[in-house]
């Protein structure tokens, strides 16, 4: 087993099957096929290297006996005793038999008649498959054809050998994938449970099935979504009862500005109620990161319908944005409507903020969804932090240099954005745009 491993560790990895049921029959398969092949050479060897050479002994002894006897009827009651034919002349079907050598059964035999025989002979096999021992005419000898069935040069019980051999490894090897796939089975499922989990689907307590370890794999993932799904919800709770608690204060702010609003500056006034403006906003989008997708059911829904729609909301806005969908008239995907259109809507709104020319395009790629928003904007610039395309997914961060907090952001849009395509089975991407902005690929399984 230890050198089986080394040897897999050693192929290159697209030689090796990708899968555990794959990698694991291998392992299963790989000792029992080169113990066949060890087991079928020794046996060729030896056992049936010895048998052909007893068996070619006693034909080419039957053979001698008979040339020995002279012509008539008692040479013809003695062959035909021993299973032998005899022909005078060169009957028809040996006419297209040719003389074989490289044969390894013709071999043996011409080993066994070479010290036998005085005279010339040729051996091969005819139409027919049997073996013929062709003696030309000699002074006072006539020709003479001799011709034996193939299997008195063959044992019956090397096919029985090969074909139980065979048959059984082939009947072990199917025990032992129906074994591995009921044994893999439970570890598919929690693989399926935990791609759901990490979906936002409702947490579904799983049954530990199968071996030891992957029972207490079960018992641990059951344990860890537990304790995730009550830290999401606490926190949901939380951030929600604050946002809710702020909101108060906030009205009554908002209320006793319209009282003094003839007493307070208007300029003072402006300020104070953008100040109350921006709290808002805050809090709104406190609540839209914690909610997250929670609430929302999984639908069916046309992407491309999605897009056109935003894409127009913008274009009524003033703001220079194109869709492109090539050939594709509809992109049809299981996701929760409403969350997807507020990812996609977050990256827009940057792409428009930013950027004064956005196109938008949408491709579809087997199984997955890609939608890609480019913008001339001033994008992000990694020479000071090579790591900014993936720091600006950090709740709360802000790149002063572009994106500052007079333009109204917070800092949750990408991260409620990219929490979102997670949720989808995707994710989002930054790099730069040919348009020399920034460039959003955001990637959903269909």
């Amino acid at each position: 087993s230890k050198a089986l491993l080394t040897l897999m560790r050693l192929l290159p990895k697209h030689w090796l099957p990708q899968t555990l049921l794959g990698r694991s029959f291998l392992i299963i398969a790989a000792p029992v096929v080169l113990l066949q092949a060890v087991s079928t050479y020794i046996f060729y060897e030896r056992h049936w290297d010895a048998l052909s050479r007893r068996l070619a002994g006693n034909l080419a002894s039957e053979v001698a006996v008979v040339i020995d006897l002279p012509a008539g009827e008692k040479q013809t009651l003695i062959a035909g005793q021993f299973g032998l034919r005899l022909a005078q002349t060169a009957p028809l079907s040996l006419s297209s038999g040719t003389p074989i050598n490289g044969d390894r059964m013709l071999d043996t035999l011409q080993d066994e008649l070479r010290p036998r025989l005085a005279r010339p002979y040729s051996v091969w096999f005819d139409s027919n498959s049997d073996v013929v021992i062709w003696l030309p005419a000699m002074q006072d000898q006539p020709t003479l054809a001799i011709i034996a069935d193939r299997k008195k040069l063959y044992s019956p019980t090397v096919y029985i050998f090969v074909l139980w051999s065979l048959g059984l490894s082939i009947v072990l090897l199917a025990a032992a994938v129906l074994f591995m796939r009921n044994q893999i089975r439970p570890v598919r499922r929690l693989a399926e449970a935990a791609e759901a989990f990490g979906r936002n689907q409702v947490p579904q307590r799983m049954k530990p099935q199968g071996a030891s370890e992957v029972r207490s794999a079960t018992r641990a993932f059951n344990d860890m979504q537990e304790r995730l799904a009550r830290q999401i919800q606490q926190r949901t709770d939380m951030l929600s009862g604050i946002s809710h608690d702020l909101r108060t204060p906030i009205t009554r702010l908002r209320l006793q500005l319209s009282i003094l609003e003839a007493q307070v500056n208007a300029i003072d006034m402006a300020d104070m109620q953008a100040d109350l403006l921006e709290m808002e906003q805050m809090i709104e989008s406190y609540l839209a990161f914690a909610r997250g997708e929670e609430g929302e059911a999984l639908q069916t829904a046309d992407l491309l319908i999605m897009l056109r729609g935003m894409v127009d909301t913008e274009q009524r806005h003033g703001n220079a944005i194109e869709l492109h969908h090539a050939d594709v008239d509809q992109l049809l995907l299981e996701c929760r409507p409403q969350a997807l259109k507020r990812c996609i809507q977050n990256l827009i709104s940057n792409a428009c903020r930013y950027g004064s020319r956005v196109q938008v395009s949408v491709q579809q790629h087997s199984k997955a969804c890609m939608v890609t928003i480019d913008d001339n904007g001033a994008g992000i610039s990694t020479d000071q932090d090579p790591d900014a395309y993936e720091a600006v997914f950090r709740p709360f961060y802000r790149l002063e240099a572009s994106r500052n907090s007079e333009t109204g952001v917070i800092g949750l849009g990408l991260s409620i954005a990219r929490d979102i395509a997670r949720r989808h089975g995707g994710d989002i991407t930054l790099s730069v745009s040919p348009l020399g902005g920034l460039r959003a690929v955001l990637t959903v399984k269909c």
